[in-house]
């Protein structure tokens, strides 16, 4: 497999996901319902819904919280020729209960209906051996008990070939 060494800065995807199971576990705060998370490149924004009960009224009132994630320096190496299908085809069977769709080939796609904390922990677990890569996206939606998720992976060092 012919590679070739490049180093960048990208979130530190692996941090992200910690912070974002962390709230998938516990999300109550209060009195508030977490229910959307959302990240793009480093900021995360948090929805929390304050329930009717509470409000005295026929809406449910949300607040916003946004929050900066750090980046970090990350050196990786880009695949080139057949070794980019062939890791294309190792994300699939990596995640092979879930919808994937390359968008480019530097750009994949995937969505959960509904995902489990071992979902993101099999992301991290992802991103750690393929450093090139980076949680570009990540929209997460909590509805009947369940959250569903959809991420975008960007291999920036394949912009740079």
């Amino acid at each position: 497999i012919e590679t070739e060494e490049r180093a960048f800065f990208q979130l530190d995807s692996v941090s992200a996901i910690a912070e974002i199971a962390s709230l998938m576990s516990h999300p109550f705060a209060a009195k508030q319902h977490l229910v959307q998370i959302d990240l793009s490149g480093t900021t995360l924004r948090l929805s929390w819904q304050l329930p009717d009960q509470l409000t005295g009224s026929q809406q449910s009132k949300t607040q916003v919280e946004t929050r900066i994630l750090p980046s970090k320096k990350r050196e990786g190496t880009a695949p080139t020729g057949g070794a980019a299908d062939a890791l294309w085809a190792a994300y699939q069977t990596t995640f092979y209960d879930a919808q994937v769709t390359q968008l480019s080939a530097t750009q994949w796609r995937l969505a959960y209906s509904m995902m489990s904390y071992r979902h993101l922990q099999r992301l991290a677990d992802w991103l750690v051996s393929h450093p090139q890569f980076v949680l570009s996206s990540l929209s997460m939606r909590y509805q009947h008990g369940y959250w569903s998720v959809q991420w975008t992976l960007d291999s920036q060092m394949a912009e740079l070939i």
